[in-house]
Order: structure tokens, then C-alpha cells, then sequence
């Protein structure tokens, strides 16, 4: 067994033991959140184009860095 498939099993026994439900909720957040973009450019053009026309029209509100500093992770 090489030291990289120790260390792997090791991290695996303490997370299976693991009872904080937010550390646990992060790691599956960590694993489950792989997706590719599976959008051209042309697409994800359009996509900044309309964000940009609905913020512009008051369709989008902004979140301030005060907001984004209070919430908790």
C-alpha cells in the first residue's frame, strides 16, 4: 500500500466516523459539485448578455460584500 493509499483510508475511516453535519454537508458539497461546462462560447455569451439586460432592468438585485461577509459557511 503506498503512503497516498494510506492517507486515503485513513481520511476515509474519519470521515465515515464523522458526526458534524455541516463538515460532512461541505465534503459532499467538495465531491458532488465536479460538472463540466457543457456550453460553448456563443452560449455563455448570450447568458452575460441577458444577466446583464435583466440587472439593468432591475430584474437582478446585487449582494454586497457585507452581506456576503456576515453569512456563515
Amino acid at each position: 500500500m503506498t503512503v497516498l493509499e494510506k492517507r486515503k483510508y485513513g481520511l476515509i475511516r474519519k470521515i465515515i466516523s464523522d458526526t458534524n453535519e455541516r463538515r460532512v454537508s461541505a465534503i459532499e458539497k467538495l465531491y458532488n459539485n465536479v460538472e463540466s461546462c457543457n456550453l460553448s462560447n456563443e452560449e455563455i455569451r448570450n447568458v452575460v448578455i441577458q444577466r446583464r439586460k435583466d440587472f439593468e432592468e432591475g430584474k437582478i438585485f446585487l449582494i454586497s460584500q457585507e452581506q456576503i461577509k456576515r453569512k456563515e459557511i
